[in-house]
């Protein structure tokens, strides 16, 4: 799974400064045609998340990190190496945060 950062600034949900041209790669032992999707096929986030107030956000980012509300679109561009034939599907993740946060905060879109 392979992960890149387009845009000047890349919002995220940790303690790191992510800025244009950053990319990494992840391994995923198992089901490696079907790699974990953390915003569950969204491309923005929730109408509600993005209203509510910074310490209510599914974890908390520093002013440090991000000023500023939480952007509209989800930044990220990913995808996965894989054989030119092979049928790729998403798959939830372990945590299911955005289901959380929804079921508790909502509604969401």
């Amino acid at each position: 799974i392979w992960t890149f950062c387009a845009e000047a600034r890349c919002f995220a949900f940790d303690v790191h400064v992510h800025s244009k041209g950053e990319c990494w790669l992840k391994f995923q032992h198992t089901n490696v045609t079907s790699p974990k999707d953390p915003h569950f096929g969204h491309s923005t986030y929730p109408k509600a998340m993005r209203a509510a107030e910074r310490r209510l956000w599914p974890w908390p980012v520093s002013e440090d990190v991000w000023e500023g509300p939480m952007p509209k679109n989800i930044p990220w561009t990913s995808g996965v190496l894989a054989p030119s034939d092979a049928i790729i599907t998403w798959s939830p993740p372990n945590d299911r945060w955005r289901e959380k946060w929804c079921s508790k905060h909502g509604p969401c879109d």
